[in-house]
């Protein structure tokens, strides 16, 4: 038996926690896919707790916007005053109770009131939502939170940007040199912008 204190790792934290690292811990996110205000295209909430109500209104949530320059509810008239109540139950599916009034809603191109459950796999998927045919939502799970990076030129809040704007700083922080790959049309003059901009 050995007498050895177990080591702890008791690091600090050198950067904000931003990324969610298990699958557990990924939260529920809600992104506008279109709206009339093309500003809140692209925008994004995430739901603060699990198993808490979720009120989904006019409102409320508060959208950061995809250049992440600005945070708005919805504000349409399209989008019922009384919330449709979200809740992610302990299993991974959601519970959304739509409220009782005539407002048109849409779910994967179906129309829906009263209460609904989906399952966890539908939401790992992404599920749309469209209110009143003039507002369309995406109900997905998002594994990192949104970076405040509002003097990126790499506009976007997807776990995916997020993490592309992090290796941009990592890199752009060193005097190494940069050879940015990928498909035509997948942003790597944008990337390399971004790199240069960033750099010392």
């Amino acid at each position: 038996m050995s007498t050895e204190p177990e080591l702890v790792d008791e690091s600090t934290l050198s950067a904000p926690l931003t990324r969610i690292e298990s699958a557990a811990e990924r939260v529920l996110g809600l992104t506008v896919m279109w709206h009339p205000d093309a500003r809140l295209i692209g925008g994004q909430a995430t739901c603060a707790r699990r198993g808490e109500p979720w009120p989904l209104c006019r409102t409320s949530p508060l959208f950061r916007a995809a250049d992440e320059t600005r945070v708005d509810p919805l504000a349409h008239p399209a989008i019922s005053r009384a919330p449709t109540v979200l809740a992610e139950r302990a299993d991974g599916s959601v519970r959304l109770e739509f409220p009782p009034n005539t407002m048109h809603c849409e779910i994967d191109g179906q129309r829906v009131a009263g209460e609904l459950t989906l399952g966890a796999d539908a939401v790992d998927r992404g599920v749309v939502l469209i209110y009143g045919g003039a507002i369309a939502l995406c109900l997905h799970r998002v594994s990192t939170l949104p970076d405040g990076a509002a003097t990126s030129p790499l506009a976007g809040l997807s776990s995916a940007m997020v993490r592309v704007r992090r290796q941009v700083a990592q890199v752009a922080a060193t005097d190494l040199p940069v050879l940015v790959l990928g498909e035509s049309g997948s942003g790597k003059e944008r990337v390399a912008e971004a790199v240069h901009a960033r750099s010392r």
